[in-house]
């Protein structure tokens, strides 16, 4: 490919070439005047194709990482809005050692018996259900 002397500058010379586009490219050994035709190199072209790839890649795997925290988000907050899984534990270690896992509506969702004397005293599912409310309590 062909170009155009347009400008020289101290850092470069552009070059209008045959494609209709502007490119800058470094100084020569024997400079060219205003106006000269002088061939471009086609390994100036590479270069901007390259850079281009690499953004491409850098925003391909951004929306990718933007996807996945957006799923882990939306996850969150349907587990807050729905109201699953235990709000508040209560952990019981006076010998024997249990944590209830108290659902938002009072009620028990999960028992865990931590030590012998607990398995001993209580079985899990005599616990799990019950209300666990101001005015109530678990009786063991």
């Amino acid at each position: 490919m062909h170009g155009i002397v347009m400008k020289i500058t101290e850092q470069c010379i552009v070059v209008l070439c045959e494609d209709g586009k502007f490119r800058n490219i470094p100084h020569l050994p024997d400079m060219p005047k205003l106006g000269d035709r002088i061939p471009v190199v086609a390994a100036v072209e590479d270069l901007p194709e390259r850079k281009r790839h690499s953004s491409r890649r850098f925003r391909y795997a951004w929306w990718i990482a933007a996807s996945i925290l957006l799923l882990i988000g939306s996850v969150f907050l349907w587990k807050v809005f729905t109201g699953s899984g235990p709000s508040t534990l209560v952990a019981i270690d006076i010998n024997p050692s249990i944590e209830l896992y108290v659902e938002q509506g009072g009620r028990v969702d999960r028992v865990k018996l931590l030590n012998d004397d607990a398995k001993k005293l209580i079985s899990e599912r005599e616990l799990k259900g019950q209300d666990f409310l101001r005015g109530r309590s678990c009786h063991f």
